[in-house]
């Protein structure tokens, strides 16, 4: 009968639209796992190009820090040398050397 058919046709076009939206949804699944595990490689890649240039800066920084440190060190060490010779010779002299 025509209603048998009708409701053969149907049924069989929900069908075939059930496999068309679960073909979708499988497609805008692995879609969305692809752009997100792209994210986060971008993410991940990005900060570790900041931490390599976070690192650089600090590890500058404590070179020309240590640097710094040393020449003062051997500016005072010549300083106190300096005023120790003097001292010895103001000493000597008024011990009528």
């Amino acid at each position: 009968s025509v209603t048998t058919a009708n409701g053969a046709a149907l049924s069989a076009l929900k069908n075939a639209e059930a496999i068309v939206i679960s073909s979708q949804k499988t497609t805008i699944g692995e879609a969305y796992n692809a752009q997100t595990s792209a994210i986060s490689q971008a993410l991940n890649s990005q900060t570790q190009t900041a931490i390599t240039g976070l690192n650089s800066v600090t590890n500058a920084g404590a070179t020309a820090l240590t640097a710094q440190t040393s020449q003062d060190i051997a500016g005072i060490t010549a300083d106190a040398i300096a005023a120790t010779a003097v001292a010895m010779d103001s000493i000597v002299k008024k011990m009528g050397g």
